[in-house]
């Protein structure tokens, strides 16, 4: 087990923390660890889907990128956005104030 420590700049993101884990009953640090936890799976989702499409994209360079393969890629970058609006959007309205900076922190990197 390793320990972290940290400072919360804004006093309102830690007033938010702790009405948080006020109201599930929990501890701060468990609220945060959950936070950070989703966090991860996040990235570790969105790197997934930055991997996929670069080797479809690849993969349509390869073909010469026919009709064929140009709609078949589209169509699935069309659904995997439309998904990924909806988790981030759930995240957003269900989430913590951590799960709520992420999602701030792609729409600022114009990530989504």
């Amino acid at each position: 087990m390793r320990e972290i420590t940290f400072t919360l700049k804004d006093d309102s993101l830690y007033a938010r923390l702790e009405s948080d884990a006020a109201e599930s009953g929990r501890t701060v640090e468990e609220v945060a660890i959950e936070a950070l936890q989703m966090w991860k799976r996040d990235m570790e989702s969105l790197a997934e889907y930055e991997t996929q499409t670069a080797e479809y994209e690849a993969e349509m360079r390869e073909k010469g990128g026919s009709a064929a393969y140009a709609y078949a890629y589209f169509r699935m970058l069309e659904e995997d956005s439309v998904k990924l609006r909806e988790a981030l959007r759930t995240l957003e309205e269900n989430g913590g104030p951590e799960a709520k900076a992420f999602v701030a922190t792609l729409r600022e990197r114009e990530l989504c």
